[in-house]
């Protein structure tokens, strides 16, 4: 009887083991994949950023080209243009639609530089 009972002591801790063993990998497994999706989701925001800082320098280029804008001219996020004006965002009055603060392109009813 006592044999029994060492021997089922001995069947438990081995089912404790593979069950510790297991949590350890599934552990090691979550870790890992948490690691890779770090790395994924890092390496897929600096494509995103990527794509649009050479979009956007694109865009910069055609201008360049197009509407000969000079080279050294500087973007400066708090700054736009209200009736052909350069100016900072706080001295555009708040109540202005887009419309309103787009420049004009073309002094013509044609703008030369969008027809074939």
């Amino acid at each position: 009887m006592e044999g029994q009972v060492v021997a089922a002591e001995v069947a438990e801790r081995m089912r404790v083991e593979e069950v510790k063993e297991a949590l350890g990998h599934k552990a090691k497994a979550k870790e890992e994949a948490t690691t890779a999706l770090r790395d994924l989701r890092k390496e897929c925001e600096d494509q995103i950023v990527h794509e649009h800082e050479a979009g956007f320098m694109h865009v910069v280029r055609q201008a360049t080209y197009l509407y000969r804008v000079p080279f050294d001219f500087t973007f400066k996020v708090t700054k736009d243009f209200y009736k052909g004006t350069y100016m900072d965002f706080t001295k555009i009055p708040e109540d202005v639609e887009p419309d309103d603060v787009a420049p004009a392109r073309s002094s013509s009813g044609e703008d030369p530089g969008t027809t074939c």
